[in-house]
Parts: structure tokens; C-alpha cells; sequence
């Protein structure tokens, strides 16, 4: 068949849709191979479809809302033209093929004609074939429109014939991690200005569970109702898992900081003293626990289970006591270790070391007088700040004047001991140049009392820097020196505690002896560690040392 007339261009796709429609009303008969329209003879007008209307007496019939979407050619599944209303206008052909909208899914069929339904006009062409969920359309090889390769996404609808302007909600996307807010970080120094005012007027009640202490930095008073107090014990996380399986998925560390000798401040009164007499603390026979408010008491009162082991003892006959109706003592209230969490016992001879009550404690400072400690000033600082801090020693509550022992050394490469005793004019040196083997050449004389060698001991502080101010001896021993202290301390029979002041490297020749690390081409390399080894005699001496200090009760 041959076209009569100009020949319409090409449909060329645009986008994802199609080309502008294209009028076809100069064109008659139909395009080969198109598969768009049928075959009409010349002077005919094209029929109208069922979805454009009826022209007759019989009224239109009312099909689903039209979609802005694709329509179908009856022959080849191609894009047909959207229902009309009404009858063409005279001169009007029929358009090109509707631009394809994306995201939208095609018309359903049109509902046929009851039977015996007459229509004027010539019959349209038969109803599209389609399914629910119309793929697109795409421009073929041979000039048609086709089915287009592949799925299209977005195009199906929930139910037949249900209206879809949109693609469908996908599934909730994650949101993304939350930052760490710079502005949500409690400020410590608000946290302590809070607890200040909001903790700092009211006294801490100890008795109450599940209260936790005021910080340290919060000035504030105690009112002891059972457990301690937290000036003399406080934990560092007061929530605890309750089980241990628990405990090993949090890895939290638990501990305590206990500080027996805490001060106090003025308005709290100071732990009450236990006496038990010479049978000492009563304490539990399996694990030796001391008496506490909650232990529980048994059997009338003869009979009491500690509270940390469950074992059961005996009471004491002169510590016996009935109980009341709710199982406690009568005497609670009167015993301090029945009612308080914080008191004191006094200890019997039994605790003391050879079963001997100690002597009063001495300090003995040592005070390293070389010559880079006396070019640097630190031997005049020290020795007039002792005179002003000899005046502060520690004394027992209520006593006027301390009863600890001071004595004093000086050293160099060799040992410089003084003898202080109250009845000299003038101090006396001796000196202890072995060093190799120290001992303490004098020991009446060297502890002696402050207040009773006052004007001694300040001559001695005076002269010190006077006498060693021209040295130019730079080499000092350490090791000698925490000997001859212990010596000193274990010659007197008492603990004590030793105060050094030292400046320099120990390279003299002696026990102990560290040799200079100021090779820096062995930084950061593998001979770094031969300063480990050659340190191995001096460090050894000094955690035997450290040892014996605490065995003899020295610091």
C-alpha cells in the first residue's frame, strides 16, 4: 500500500517519555509494519473508541477516572490516545502517541457494553490487551513501539485500577549515628558548683542506703548513723553488679580509697576510743573481723554471727547482754561499735611488734650538701624552713608538746652526723666516711627532743650552710644514707621516718652507685636498654631496701 500525501517524520523518544504528538490528518490508510492503526478507505473518518463517548441516544458509560499515564494500541500494545468526552471536531485527527509520564502506571481496560447495545458510527477498534502493571514503551529497530527491556521500577499500583500519582514509600532509611554533643558533657566545674550548694547545708547521714557521699571537693559535715564515714572510706563507683556474671560484662573496676588518719573538721567530733580491756577487740574466730554494728547477735545474746563469714561465736561473759524484742542489744546505743561505722580500738600488747608497746617515733632528715644542691640554694631553704616546721610535728589530741624524736644528717660523699644533745653549747659533727660498710657512730644524742635542744638545733640549722658553702664536691652517695637511717631507727628501738633531700645523681663510689645516662645517640634505639642493666646493682639495693624499711616499720 502506498501513502498518499507527505509522509510524517519519525517519532523520535524524548526522555524517558515520547515526542510532541504528531497531527496524521494530511496521511490516509496506515503506516506499514506500524502496528499504530488500522486500514480505513479514503474519505472516512476514523472511528471512535468506546473510552471517547457515544454519539447515539444510548448514554455514555462511566469507566474509572483517566490517569495521566500511557495508553495502548489495540494491535501492537503501542500508545493509544486518552478518552475523550466528546465527538471530534470536524478537521481534527487523530494526535500522535501521549508523552509517557514516569512513576505512573496505565488505565485500566474500559468496561465493555451491556448487550444489545447500539452505537452510531463506524466500530472502533477492539480493546487493549494489558495488565494491571503496564511496562513502558521504548522506539524499536523496525519503527514501532515495543515493550521495553527490562522492568521498570516504580510503575505497579497497590491494587488493580487504584489511582497512583507517585512512586511507593520505600522501607524507612537508618538514621545516622548521633554525634557526641559537645554541649550535653556535664561540666565538671558545674558538677561541683551543684553539689556545693546543693549538698554543702545539710549533714551527711550515713545510715540512709542507696545515698551517695558528697564529692571531696564539697565542704560538708558527717552524721555517723552506722557505716563509715567518707572521709575515711570512699568507693569509687558506688552502683555494683549484683552478680558476677554481670560484673564481667561491665568490666568496671571496684575500689576503695581508705584513709584511717583523715582529718576532721572542727564541728565533728573525733571516733570514739573502744577499750576492751586485756582481752582486746572481740573479733571473729574464722576471719578475724572486728565487732560492728552488724553483727548479729543469737541465742539470747550469748551467741553472735559475723556478718562477713556467717560463723558463729561465742560471747564473752563480761560482754554479754540481753536483747530486746526486734533481737538487739539493750547496750547498742552505749557501745560505739554496736552503733557507729567509725571508732577506735585500743590495742593491747598483743598487737605490738615483740609483744612491746613502741617508743615514741622519730624523724631524722638527711639533707644532700654537694655542690649543686648548695649552688641552687635549696640546702639554706631547707634549713630555715625546719626551724619554723619543727614547731608542727604530729602530737596526740589534747597533748601541749610532740613527742617525736628529730634527729640530722648531712652527706656528701661521706656521712656528717650531729650530736644535738640539750646540755651542749654547740652541736658536734662526726664523720662516717666508709660508706661501704655504715653504721651510726653515736647514739646518745642524736634523737633527742625538740623542745628540750631548741637552741641547739637551731645553732646546727644556721651553721649548716655556712660550712659547707665553699665545697666544690660534686659526687654524693644515696644507698649509705637510707642505711645509716635505719641503723639509726633500728639502734633506738622505734619506727620512725626518713626525710632525704637529695639533688644529683648517686656516681660516687659506693653501694648503690647509677652511672650517667646522657648518652642521647641510644635513645630510641636497641642498646637504649643497657642503661636498664647497668642501673641492675643500684636498683636492687634499693627494693631490698625498701623491704627492710617495711619490715622495721621505717617510711
Amino acid at each position: 500500500m502506498q501513502i498518499s500525501g507527505a509522509v510524517a517524520p519519525a517519532l523520535t523518544p524524548v526522555g524517558l517519555g515520547y515526542g510532541p504528538p504528531t497531527s496524521l490528518a494530511s496521511a490516509s490508510g496506515s503506516f506499514p509494519n506500524s502496528g499504530l492503526y488500522g486500514s480505513y478507505p479514503q474519505g472516512q473518518t476514523p472511528p471512535l473508541s468506546q473510552a471517547q463517548g457515544h454519539l447515539g441516544t444510548q448514554p455514555p458509560q462511566r469507566s474509572a477516572p483517566p490517569q495521566a499515564s500511557s495508553f495502548t494500541s489495540p494491535a501492537s500494545g503501542g500508545p493509544r490516545m486518552p478518552s475523550m468526552t466528546g465527538p471530534l471536531l470536524p478537521g481534527q485527527g487523530f494526535g500522535g502517541p501521549s508523552v509517557s509520564q514516569p512513576n505512573h502506571v496505565s488505565s485500566p481496560p474500559p468496561q465493555a457494553l451491556p448487550p444489545g447495545t447500539q452505537m452510531t458510527g463506524p466500530p472502533g477498534p477492539p480493546p487493549p490487551m494489558h495488565s494491571s502493571q503496564q511496562p513502558g514503551y521504548q522506539l524499536q529497530p523496525n519503527g514501532s513501539f515495543g515493550p521495553a527491556r527490562g522492568p521498570q521500577p516504580n510503575y505497579g499500583s497497590p491494587y488493580p485500577g487504584a489511582p497512583t500519582f507517585g512512586s511507593q514509600p520505600g522501607p524507612p532509611q537508618p538514621l545516622p549515628p548521633k554525634r557526641l554533643d559537645p554541649d550535653a558533657i556535664p561540666s565538671p566545674i558545674q558538677v561541683i558548683e551543684d553539689d556545693r550548694n546543693n549538698r554543702g547545708s545539710e549533714p551527711f547521714v550515713t545510715g540512709v542506703r542507696g545515698q551517695v557521699p558528697p564529692l571531696v571537693t564539697t565542704n560538708f559535715l558527717v552524721k555517723d548513723q552506722g557505716n563509715a564515714s567518707p572521709r575515711y572510706i570512699r568507693c569509687t563507683s558506688y552502683n555494683i553488679p549484683c552478680t558476677s556474671d554481670m560484673a564481667k560484662q561491665a568490666q568496671v573496676p571496684l575500689a576503695a580509697v581508705i584513709k584511717p588518719l583523715a582529718r576532721l573538721p572542727p564541728e565533728e567530733a573525733s571516733p570514739y576510743v573502744v577499750d576492751h580491756g586485756e582481752s582486746g577487740p572481740l573479733r571473729c574466730n574464722r576471719c578475724k573481723a572486728y565487732m560492728c554494728p552488724f553483727m548479729q547477735f543469737v541465742e539470747g545474746g550469748r551467741r553472735f554471727q559475723c556478718c562477713f563469714c556467717s560463723c558463729i561465736n561465742d560471747v564473752p561473759p563480761q560482754y554479754f547482754q540481753h536483747l530486746d524484742h526486734t533481737g538487739k542489744r539493750v547496750d547498742a546505743y552505749d557501745r560505739p561499735e554496736l552503733s557507729l561505722g567509725s571508732y577506735e580500738f585500743l590495742a593491747t600488747v598483743d598487737y605490738c611488734k615483740n609483744n612491746k608497746f613502741p617508743s615514741p617515733p622519730a624523724f631524722i632528715f638527711m639533707i644532700d650538701v654537694s655542690y649543686n644542691a648548695i649552688r641552687s640554694g635549696l640546702v639554706r631553704l631547707l634549713c630555715e624552713e625546719l626551724k619554723s616546721l619543727l614547731d608542727f610535728l604530729p602530737r596526740e589530741g589534747g597533748a601541749e608538746e610532740s613527742a617525736i624524736r628529730v634527729g640530722f644528717v648531712t652527706y656528701n660523699k661521706v656521712l656528717h652526723f650531729y650530736n644535738v644533745k640539750s646540755s651542749l653549747a654547740q652541736p658536734q659533727m662526726l664523720v662516717v666516711s666508709d660508706v661501704a660498710d655504715m653504721f651510726v657512730p653515736l647514739l646518745d644524742g642524736f634523737l633527742v627532743n625538740v623542745s628540750e635542744s631548741r637552741a641547739v638545733i637551731t645553732s646546727l640549722l644556721d651553721q649548716i650552710p655556712e660550712m659547707f658553702a665553699d665545697t666544690r664536691e660534686t659526687e654524693t652517695v644515696f644507698a649509705p644514707v637510707i642505711q645509716a637511717g635505719m641503723e639509726a631507727l633500728k639502734a633506738a628501738e622505734c619506727a620512725g621516718k626518713l626525710f632525704l633531700f637529695h639533688t644529683s645523681l648517686p656516681i660516687a663510689e659506693a653501694p648503690g652507685k647509677l652511672k650517667n645516662r646522657d648518652d642521647r645517640k641510644l635513645i630510641n634505639t636497641d642498646k637504649e636498654k643497657v642503661w636498664v642493666w647497668e642501673m641492675g646493682g643500684g636498683l636492687s639495693m634499693t627494693e631490698e631496701g625498701a623491704h627492710s624499711c617495711n619490715a622495721m616499720q621505717y617510711s
